[in-house]
Protein backbone atom coordinates (compact mmCIF):
# COMPACT_ATOMS: atom_id res chain seq x y z
CA UNK A 1 0.00 0.00 0.00
CA UNK A 2 3.11 2.27 0.75
CA UNK A 3 6.64 2.47 1.08
CA UNK A 4 9.17 4.53 -1.23
CA UNK A 5 11.82 2.57 -3.45
CA UNK A 6 14.66 0.90 -1.26
CA UNK A 7 12.80 1.59 2.03
CA UNK A 8 11.78 -1.15 4.33
CA UNK A 9 8.91 -2.10 2.87
CA UNK A 10 10.55 -2.53 -0.96
CA UNK A 11 13.71 -4.79 1.05
CA UNK A 12 10.72 -6.66 2.73
CA UNK A 13 9.42 -7.69 -1.18
CA UNK A 14 12.54 -7.80 -2.77
CA UNK A 15 13.41 -11.13 -0.43
CA UNK A 16 9.78 -12.18 -0.99
CA UNK A 17 10.23 -11.59 -4.34
CA UNK A 18 13.59 -13.28 -4.63
CA UNK A 19 12.20 -16.49 -2.43
CA UNK A 20 9.25 -16.60 -5.34
CA UNK A 21 11.86 -16.35 -8.44
CA UNK A 22 13.59 -18.89 -6.76
CA UNK A 23 11.08 -21.62 -6.04
CA UNK A 24 9.16 -21.09 -9.43
CA UNK A 25 12.55 -22.00 -10.57
CA UNK A 26 13.36 -24.78 -9.39
CA UNK A 27 10.09 -26.64 -9.36
CA UNK A 28 10.25 -25.81 -13.88
CA UNK A 29 9.16 -21.98 -14.16
CA UNK A 30 12.74 -20.44 -15.34
CA UNK A 31 13.95 -17.29 -14.33
CA UNK A 32 12.53 -14.55 -16.96
CA UNK A 33 15.47 -13.83 -19.64
CA UNK A 34 14.35 -10.28 -19.25
CA UNK A 35 14.20 -9.98 -15.79
CA UNK A 36 10.41 -9.54 -15.23
CA UNK A 37 10.41 -10.50 -11.71
CA UNK A 38 9.24 -8.96 -8.36
CA UNK A 39 13.07 -9.33 -7.29
CA UNK A 40 14.18 -6.66 -9.65
CA UNK A 41 13.59 -3.05 -8.43
CA UNK A 42 11.63 -1.91 -11.28
CA UNK A 43 8.71 -4.60 -11.18
CA UNK A 44 8.05 -3.71 -7.87
CA UNK A 45 6.80 -1.17 -5.71
CA UNK A 46 4.18 0.41 -3.80
CA UNK A 47 0.58 1.58 -5.68
CA UNK A 48 1.90 5.57 -5.49
CA UNK A 49 5.35 3.85 -7.36
CA UNK A 50 3.80 2.02 -9.69
CA UNK A 51 1.05 4.63 -10.82
CA UNK A 52 4.21 7.20 -11.09
CA UNK A 53 5.64 4.29 -13.14
CA UNK A 54 2.57 3.82 -15.68
CA UNK A 55 2.01 7.64 -15.94
CA UNK A 56 5.36 7.92 -17.11
CA UNK A 57 5.38 5.37 -19.91
CA UNK A 58 1.76 6.40 -20.61
CA UNK A 59 2.74 10.12 -21.10
CA UNK A 60 6.24 9.80 -22.50
CA UNK A 61 5.04 7.21 -25.00
CA UNK A 62 8.73 5.90 -25.06
CA UNK A 63 9.51 2.89 -27.76
CA UNK A 64 11.95 1.03 -24.78
CA UNK A 65 8.62 1.41 -22.31
CA UNK A 66 5.99 -1.18 -24.62
CA UNK A 67 7.42 -4.48 -23.47
CA UNK A 68 6.72 -3.15 -19.89
CA UNK A 69 3.22 -1.74 -20.92
CA UNK A 70 2.49 -5.03 -22.62
CA UNK A 71 3.07 -7.52 -19.38
CA UNK A 72 1.82 -4.58 -17.36
CA UNK A 73 -1.55 -4.37 -18.84
CA UNK A 74 -1.88 -8.19 -18.08
CA UNK A 75 -1.77 -7.60 -14.01
CA UNK A 76 -3.92 -9.86 -12.13
CA UNK A 77 -4.04 -9.97 -8.80
CA UNK A 78 -3.83 -13.41 -6.62
CA UNK A 79 -3.36 -12.39 -2.98
CA UNK A 80 -4.35 -9.74 -0.48
CA UNK A 81 -6.04 -6.93 -0.70
CA UNK A 82 -6.77 -7.13 -4.05
CA UNK A 83 -8.43 -3.97 -4.03
CA UNK A 84 -4.69 -2.42 -4.45
CA UNK A 85 -4.21 -4.42 -7.59
CA UNK A 86 -7.45 -3.79 -9.48
CA UNK A 87 -7.76 0.44 -8.44
CA UNK A 88 -3.85 0.73 -9.82
CA UNK A 89 -5.12 -1.13 -12.93
CA UNK A 90 -8.63 0.52 -13.45
CA UNK A 91 -6.30 3.82 -13.33
CA UNK A 92 -4.04 2.71 -15.77
CA UNK A 93 -6.68 1.66 -18.59
CA UNK A 94 -8.03 4.86 -17.62
CA UNK A 95 -4.50 7.05 -18.28
CA UNK A 96 -4.45 4.22 -21.60
CA UNK A 97 -7.48 5.16 -22.91
CA UNK A 98 -6.94 8.84 -22.81
CA UNK A 99 -3.72 9.41 -24.53
CA UNK A 100 -3.70 9.10 -28.26
CA UNK A 101 -0.07 9.61 -29.01
CA UNK A 102 0.35 6.26 -26.72
CA UNK A 103 -2.36 4.44 -28.41
CA UNK A 104 -0.85 4.67 -31.49
CA UNK A 105 2.76 4.19 -30.32
CA UNK A 106 1.24 0.81 -28.71
CA UNK A 107 -0.72 -0.05 -32.45
CA UNK A 108 2.64 0.64 -34.43
CA UNK A 109 4.32 -1.76 -31.95
CA UNK A 110 2.63 -4.24 -32.60
CA UNK A 111 2.01 -4.15 -36.64
CA UNK A 112 4.94 -6.29 -37.14
CA UNK A 113 3.38 -9.80 -37.63
CA UNK A 114 5.03 -12.35 -39.94
CA UNK A 115 3.06 -15.10 -41.34
CA UNK A 116 4.62 -18.52 -40.82
CA UNK A 117 2.76 -19.54 -44.09
CA UNK A 118 5.09 -19.14 -47.14
CA UNK A 119 4.69 -20.05 -50.57
CA UNK A 120 1.35 -21.87 -51.27
CA UNK A 121 0.01 -21.84 -48.48
CA UNK A 122 2.61 -24.13 -46.88
CA UNK A 123 4.00 -24.05 -43.19
CA UNK A 124 7.29 -22.44 -42.59
CA UNK A 125 8.76 -24.75 -40.18
CA UNK A 126 11.97 -25.45 -38.55
CA UNK A 127 12.80 -28.87 -37.50
CA UNK A 128 9.41 -30.05 -39.24
CA UNK A 129 7.34 -27.63 -36.17
CA UNK A 130 6.09 -23.95 -36.25
CA UNK A 131 5.65 -21.45 -33.39
CA UNK A 132 2.39 -20.72 -33.32
CA UNK A 133 3.03 -18.44 -30.12
CA UNK A 134 4.76 -15.90 -32.35
CA UNK A 135 3.14 -17.22 -35.81
CA UNK A 136 -0.58 -16.31 -34.51
CA UNK A 137 -1.23 -16.25 -30.80
CA UNK A 138 1.30 -13.24 -30.44
CA UNK A 139 -0.85 -11.02 -32.86
CA UNK A 140 -4.04 -11.50 -31.37
CA UNK A 141 -3.16 -11.20 -27.70
CA UNK A 142 -1.77 -8.30 -28.90
CA UNK A 143 -4.63 -6.62 -31.14
CA UNK A 144 -7.47 -7.36 -27.99
CA UNK A 145 -4.81 -5.79 -25.18
CA UNK A 146 -4.05 -2.65 -27.27
CA UNK A 147 -7.81 -1.87 -28.56
CA UNK A 148 -8.58 -2.97 -24.50
CA UNK A 149 -6.36 0.00 -23.12
CA UNK A 150 -7.31 2.17 -25.96
CA UNK A 151 -11.14 1.35 -25.37
CA UNK A 152 -11.29 1.15 -21.75
CA UNK A 153 -11.69 -2.25 -21.16
CA UNK A 154 -10.48 -3.70 -18.18
CA UNK A 155 -10.16 -6.64 -18.81
CA UNK A 156 -7.22 -9.49 -18.71
CA UNK A 157 -8.43 -12.45 -21.00
CA UNK A 158 -7.94 -12.41 -24.71
CA UNK A 159 -11.56 -13.66 -25.14
CA UNK A 160 -12.57 -11.95 -22.35
CA UNK A 161 -11.37 -8.29 -24.26
CA UNK A 162 -12.70 -9.00 -27.58
CA UNK A 163 -16.53 -9.66 -26.08
CA UNK A 164 -15.61 -6.52 -23.90
CA UNK A 165 -14.82 -4.44 -27.33
CA UNK A 166 -18.55 -6.49 -28.92
CA UNK A 167 -20.16 -5.02 -25.85
CA UNK A 168 -19.42 -1.40 -26.15
CA UNK A 169 -20.15 -1.69 -30.31
CA UNK A 170 -16.83 -1.58 -31.18
CA UNK A 171 -16.20 -3.64 -33.94
CA UNK A 172 -18.26 -5.83 -36.40
CA UNK A 173 -19.35 -9.41 -34.95
CA UNK A 174 -17.86 -11.01 -38.32
CA UNK A 175 -14.40 -9.75 -37.03
CA UNK A 176 -14.53 -10.27 -33.60
CA UNK A 177 -15.88 -13.79 -34.08
CA UNK A 178 -12.48 -14.40 -36.28
CA UNK A 179 -10.36 -13.26 -33.97
CA UNK A 180 -12.26 -15.00 -30.92
CA UNK A 181 -12.30 -18.61 -33.31
CA UNK A 182 -8.58 -18.03 -33.95
CA UNK A 183 -7.74 -17.63 -30.34
CA UNK A 184 -9.57 -20.90 -29.63
CA UNK A 185 -7.85 -22.81 -32.28
CA UNK A 186 -4.43 -21.54 -31.95
CA UNK A 187 -4.42 -22.24 -28.18
CA UNK A 188 -6.34 -25.41 -29.00
CA UNK A 189 -3.47 -26.82 -31.29
CA UNK A 190 -0.37 -25.52 -28.51
CA UNK A 191 -2.25 -27.20 -25.71
CA UNK A 192 -2.71 -30.33 -27.53
CA UNK A 193 0.89 -30.52 -28.67
CA UNK A 194 2.20 -29.63 -25.05
CA UNK A 195 0.61 -32.86 -23.95
CA UNK A 196 2.21 -35.06 -26.48
CA UNK A 197 5.10 -33.63 -26.00
CA UNK A 198 5.18 -33.74 -21.88
CA UNK A 199 4.09 -37.52 -22.10
CA UNK A 200 7.07 -38.33 -24.58
CA UNK A 201 9.55 -36.12 -21.84
CA UNK A 202 10.30 -32.83 -24.04
CA UNK A 203 9.85 -30.12 -22.18
CA UNK A 204 6.26 -28.13 -23.60
CA UNK A 205 6.48 -24.90 -25.92
CA UNK A 206 5.07 -23.32 -28.13
CA UNK A 207 5.80 -25.13 -31.22
CA UNK A 208 3.49 -27.47 -32.92
CA UNK A 209 5.10 -30.41 -35.46
CA UNK A 210 3.03 -29.70 -38.63
CA UNK A 211 3.01 -33.46 -39.03
CA UNK A 212 0.92 -34.72 -36.26
CA UNK A 213 -1.70 -32.82 -37.77
CA UNK A 214 -4.70 -34.53 -39.72
CA UNK A 215 -5.37 -33.00 -42.94
CA UNK A 216 -8.85 -31.31 -41.75
CA UNK A 217 -6.65 -30.38 -38.59
CA UNK A 218 -4.26 -28.46 -41.20
CA UNK A 219 -6.34 -27.04 -43.52
CA UNK A 220 -8.20 -25.28 -39.95
CA UNK A 221 -5.25 -24.33 -38.97
CA UNK A 222 -3.92 -22.80 -42.30
CA UNK A 223 -6.61 -21.08 -42.67
CA UNK A 224 -6.66 -19.32 -39.17
CA UNK A 225 -3.17 -18.50 -39.86
CA UNK A 226 -3.96 -16.77 -43.35
CA UNK A 227 -6.96 -14.67 -41.65
CA UNK A 228 -4.41 -13.28 -39.71
CA UNK A 229 -3.08 -11.37 -42.24
CA UNK A 230 -5.09 -8.30 -42.20
CA UNK A 231 -5.00 -8.17 -38.26
CA UNK A 232 -2.98 -4.97 -38.25
CA UNK A 233 -5.72 -3.00 -40.46
CA UNK A 234 -8.22 -3.67 -38.16
CA UNK A 235 -6.71 -2.84 -35.56
CA UNK A 236 -5.85 0.47 -36.83
CA UNK A 237 -9.51 0.63 -38.04
CA UNK A 238 -10.85 0.18 -34.62
CA UNK A 239 -8.10 2.24 -32.78
CA UNK A 240 -10.37 5.61 -33.02
CA UNK A 241 -13.94 4.33 -33.05
CA UNK A 242 -16.57 4.47 -30.93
Amino acid sequence: AEGEPGGEADAWFARLGELVADTLHVIGVPYCKGGVMARNPQWRGSVETWRKRVESWVRQSRPEDLMSVDIFFDLRAVHGDVRLANDLMEDAYRLGSEATEFAKLLAAANADFTSPLGLFGRFRTEDGRVDLKMGGLFPIVSAARVLAIRHNVVRRATPDRIEGLRALGIGGDADLDRLSEAHRVIVRRILAQQVVDMEAGIPPSNKVEIRRLSRSGLIELRDTISGLSGIDDLVRSLMFRT
